[in-house]
């Protein structure tokens, strides 16, 4: 699978033992508990998790090879050489709930198959050439706790309503694509989210009200505009890190931001077209975005 040979850590996969002749032969380990990268589920004895990330894995997804370890919940292939689609097959692997094909050079569209694999809790695609509009059928994970498609350059589109219903979603990444369109308005009823980074986007008009829930927020490089009130601030009362910067928002910060978020919670702030840093020592990062 995926230049076995090549690979950083093969133990087990590919090795060498010794014949009846004494002699050297190529062999795969019998017990998949000894290959690198396998976890096995017991009691049933089945592959539950493939662990393969940044290893030097080539070619494409083996998804034939994949999905039939139907007890597979997890499978972790980052940070390798793929390339290819993202297999559509594998929204059929019902036990599967992490995901996580990034910093690979995987292309195509997302599929919009992953929404059939119920179990979800994770996907994370991040760092491709993926393009396309965001799938819709991925806002049927209600256990999906995890979100990241940033850095993918090529997905275009707005935010699928359809979203909305990830109502377990704690961190949504969609950073550095071609989104386009409105923050959706329903992104407060997502009372679970804390993590928020829609950063380099084309995202416009007004920010909307955003989950008090949230303790990073990154909305940095959009076309939002607008003015923020005084209800920006003291309904999130939680964040410890904020960017609004570049963006096209009106006046200065509200001056009740320092009194809703602590110097000692913040970690840093920094917005386009604001004349005025709020928040105590926060003002210190003031241009480090």
């Amino acid at each position: 699978m995926t230049c076995g040979y090549g690979w950083s850590r093969r133990n087990g996969w590919v090795g060498r033992a010794p014949s009846r002749k004494e002699k050297q032969i190529p062999f795969f380990a019998i017990d998949p508990a000894q290959w690198y990268g396998v976890g096995i589920n017991r009691p049933r004895q089945r592959v539950g998790k493939l662990l393969m990330g940044n290893n030097n894995l080539e070619g494409v997804v083996p998804y034939k090879s994949i999905c039939a370890m139907i007890s597979l919940d997890t499978l972790q292939l980052q940070m390798n050489e793929l390339h290819g689609p993202v297999p559509m097959q594998l929204g059929g692997m019902s036990a599967l709930t992490d995901l996580n094909l990034a910093s690979n050079h995987l292309e195509g569209e997302i599929p919009a198959e992953l929404g059939d694999a119920m179990a979800l809790t994770s996907i994370d695609l991040s760092g491709n050439q993926l393009h396309g509009d965001l799938p819709g059928m991925i806002g049927d994970l209600n256990k999906l706790r995890a979100l990241n498609l940033s850095s993918n350059l090529e997905p275009t589109g707005s935010i699928p309503d359809e979203y909305s219903g990830l109502t377990s979603l704690t961190d949504l990444s969609l950073a550095e694509n071609k989104l386009i369109g409105l923050v959706p308005s329903y992104l407060t009823s997502l009372t679970a989210l804390e993590k928020l980074d829609l950063s380099h986007n084309t995202f416009d008009g007004k920010l909307p009200p955003l989950p008090a829930s949230l303790t990073s927020l990154d909305l940095g490089h959009n076309e939002l505009e607008g003015k923020l009130g005084g209800d920006f601030c003291t309904h999130m009362t939680r964040l410890e890190s904020c960017f609004l910067n570049n963006n096209k928002f009106e006046a200065k910060l509200p001056e009740n931001l320092g009194e809703a978020m602590s110097a000692a919670q913040v970690s840093t702030a920094s917005v386009g077209r604001f004349d005025k840093m709020i928040r105590g020592e926060a003002s210190r990062d003031k241009g480090k975005r």
